[in-house]
C-alpha cells in the first residue's frame, strides 16, 4: 500500500535518522562520551538552542551526513564545554560569527559506500552558501589536525586561531572566512561528482 508523506513527516525523518547516525559516528566510531537515548545522540543544544541543522542525502533519501549551526550571541560549545581547551582563550560573541558543531559523514542504514570527500564538499557548500544568505561573514568550529588536508582539498581552509593544550587531546579551534570565492571552490567540488 502506498501513503504519502507530509513535509513535516519527511523532516522529522530525516531528524531522526540524523541523530542515529551522529549516535554511530561519535559513540560507536569516535568513542566519544555523548547522551545517546532510543539509538540518537541528542544533547542540550539540540533541544534548547534552536541550531540549524545542514544535511547530505543520498539518492535514495538517507542521512549520509550532518552538521549544526548556532550563533555565537547564544550558548555555543566554545563558550561552555570549550571554554578551557584550548590554549588561547577563544571568547566569540559576535553576529556575524557562526559556530559549526557535530560535523560528520556517516554511512547509510542500508549498507553501502559513502564517499567522505563528496559528502564533506556538499556539507561545506551548503554551509558557505547559508552564512553568505545570511550576512555571516565567518564559521568558528572545533576540529582535528588531520581534517586540514581535506579542508585545502574542498577549497575551504580555516585560520587555526589556537590549538589544545596537550593533555586534552590534538584539537585546533579554527575560524573560516565566509566569501563568495569559497561558495565556488565548493560548489565546483559538489558538481565535479
Amino acid at each position: 500500500m502506498l501513503g504519502t508523506l507530509t513535509k513535516k513527516d519527511q523532516i522529522c525523518s530525516v531528524y531522526e535518522e540524523m541523530l542515529r547516525g551522529r549516535a554511530r559516528v561519535f559513540r560507536d566510531r569516535m568513542k566519544w562520551d555523548v547522551s545517546v537515548h532510543d539509538g540518537k545522540e541528542v544533547d542540550w543544544y539540540d533541544l534548547n538552542a534552536d541550531p540549524i541543522y545542514i544535511v547530505s542525502l543520498n539518492g535514495d533519501g538517507h542521512v549520509v551526513g550532518s552538521l549544526r549551526v548556532l550563533p555565537t550571541v547564544g550558548p555555543t560549545m566554545l563558550a561552555r564545554e570549550f571554554r578551557t581547551h584550548f590554549r588561547k582563550s577563544i571568547d566569540v560573541q559576535c553576529p556575524t560569527t557562526w559556530e559549526c558543531t557535530r560535523f560528520c559523514v556517516h554511512s547509510p542504514l542500508n549498507g553501502g559506500a559513502v564517499s567522505h570527500f563528496n559528502v564533506s564538499a556538499e556539507l561545506l557548500s551548503g554551509l558557505c552558501e547559508l552564512a553568505l544568505q545570511s550576512g555571516i561573514k565567518h564559521i568558528i568550529a572545533v576540529y582535528e589536525p588531520a581534517m586540514e588536508r581535506l579542508y585545502r582539498r574542498l577549497g575551504w581552509s580555516p585560520k587555526c586561531i589556537s590549538t589544545s593544550w596537550p593533555w586534552l587531546g590534538r584539537t585546533c579551534c579554527g575560524l573560516w572566512d565566509v566569501t563568495r570565492d569559497a561558495a565556488h571552490a565548493l560548489r565546483r567540488r559538489t558538481s565535479d561528482r
